[in-house]
């Protein structure tokens, strides 16, 4: 009885110093202390212990679902970071530095994926018929193989990238919130002292909240990038405009018109490959420097 008499008169004293606008400070200095520790964790900082909030690249990958970078096909694309110089894969890191090492991660397995020949089916049908002399534009089906094949292959990847920055950049949540601890006075006695532990939903409506802005930049930056996927036509014009002097570093045998079904078929593949490596790089680059622009920077200044 005597501990339930102290409980009930700890109760009201609570109760007459817990007003709206002591509520309302308490909320809004703990929500300018989230804010200002995500910032610091993008930044960079060891406050959110490392050792134990941060994750190896394994870690990270178990946690957010046994992840595998997959094809379009949903085959497993073989990635062993050891070998391709994936920078802190082994050490337990969060914030701005796991997110440049999932970026380093996406560029490797980009790399990895090299584009399939064209079989002489795909390379008869996409070539098209140059109206003014009637030759079999061999440039255009190189051109619209790459593309296709280019749209193909990292469509898949940047998703999946895109899925697993939305992973990485949610968990600064909860590591910003776990290094508020500090207790709230605001004028109350020692013995009255209030932090926001004692109002979860708050806090869980707060995290959800910047969740939801994640989400938001996340899809328009995805966006973004799906943006640098040209038209055959676009990489067509761009090759015969203004990359003629592609021709004269490759040989004079681009300018020749192949002669028999297996000539064709080299011919093309090698246009195609050439092509493809020159969307791949431009595509990659410009992913990372969208997802640095448009998605890590809203989210660390606003």
């Amino acid at each position: 009885i005597h501990n339930l008499q102290s409980s009930i008169t700890a109760i009201k004293k609570n109760k007459h110093h817990l007003t709206i606008m002591k509520l309302r400070s308490i909320a809004n200095s703990w929500v300018t202390d989230f804010v200002r520790s995500i910032q610091r964790i993008l930044e960079g900082t060891c406050e959110g212990k490392p050792h134990v909030m941060g994750q190896t690249l394994q870690e990270e990958k178990n946690e957010f679902g046994q992840f595998e970078w997959t094809d379009l096909f949903n085959k497993i694309i073989p990635f062993a970071p050891d070998k391709l110089s994936i920078s802190f894969y082994s050490d337990r890191i969060y914030g701005g530095q796991q997110f440049q090492r999932l970026l380093t991660e996406f560029k490797a397995v980009v790399d990895l994926a090299p584009l399939p020949n064209a079989t002489l089916d795909e390379i008869v049908t996409a070539t098209g018929i140059n109206r003014s002399n009637q030759v079999p534009n061999y440039i255009w089906a190189g051109s619209d193989i790459a593309q296709h094949h280019a749209k193909r292959i990292l469509h898949p990847l940047i998703k999946q990238l895109s899925s697993r920055c939305l992973y990485v950049i949610k968990r600064v949540s909860k590591i910003s919130a776990s290094m508020i601890d500090r207790p709230e006075k605001n004028d109350l006695t020692e013995n009255d002292q209030w932090t926001l532990d004692k109002f979860p939903f708050f806090i869980d409506h707060i995290i959800q909240a910047f969740n939801d802005f994640v989400d938001r930049v996340g899809n328009e930056c995805l966006q973004k990038c799906y943006d640098d996927f040209y038209g055959t036509q676009t990489i067509y014009w761009d090759y015969c405009c203004n990359k003629m002097e592609f021709f004269e570093k490759q040989g004079n045998d681009r300018l020749l018109v192949p002669q028999d079904s297996q000539q064709i078929q080299n011919h093309v593949n090698k246009l195609a490959t050439d092509l493809y490596k020159t969307i791949k790089d431009r595509i990659t680059n410009n992913v990372i420097l969208k997802f640095y622009n448009f998605f890590f920077i809203p989210i660390q200044l606003e």
